[in-house]
């Protein structure tokens, strides 16, 4: 039983040190983790703005009925990010999150898709980054043009 219990402590102790190490690295590349109140989506025609407010999320001062600033929050939450050399980055959509006090928190410049499921991004008008999420299939990229 002691033995047991002493394997899962150290499982659960790694798995906890791989999610730190990762949440390390995006800071280093430039990604600032922090919640997540208001969120714009720009395109070169449209501005949809979600607010959070009293736990609900509006869109546009219409409820976000179909969970499009959730989704994208989980999106955030988990993405990799992967330092790519992208010469002919071209931003189609941006991405500005802000905090409870309203301030600017993080702006992501989406750019092209580089496979299924992955796209190239500017983090914070810093380095070119490569973004992709394990656990889903589309690209941040095609789930901003759904919520515009």
């Amino acid at each position: 039983m002691f033995l047991l219990s002493g394997i899962l402590s150290y499982l659960l102790y790694q798995q906890k040190s791989k999610r730190i190490a990762s949440q390390t690295n995006k800071k280093e590349m430039g990604w600032n983790a922090i919640a997540v109140k208001k969120m714009w989506v720009i395109n070169n025609k449209d501005t949809t703005v979600f607010l959070k407010k009293d736990g609900i999320w509006k869109r546009n001062a219409q409820f976000d009925g179909m969970g499009e600033a959730i989704q994208i929050l989980n999106y955030l939450s988990t993405m990799q990010l992967e330092n790519v050399n992208a010469l002919n980055f071209n931003s189609e959509y941006e991405l500005h999150t802000f905090d409870k006090a309203g301030k600017l928190v993080n702006k992501i410049e989406i750019g092209q898709e580089s496979k299924v499921g992955i796209c190239y991004a500017r983090i914070n008008n810093g380095q070119i980054v490569s973004l992709s999420n394990l656990q889903n299939k589309s690209s941040l990229r095609k789930m901003l043009k759904i919520s515009i």
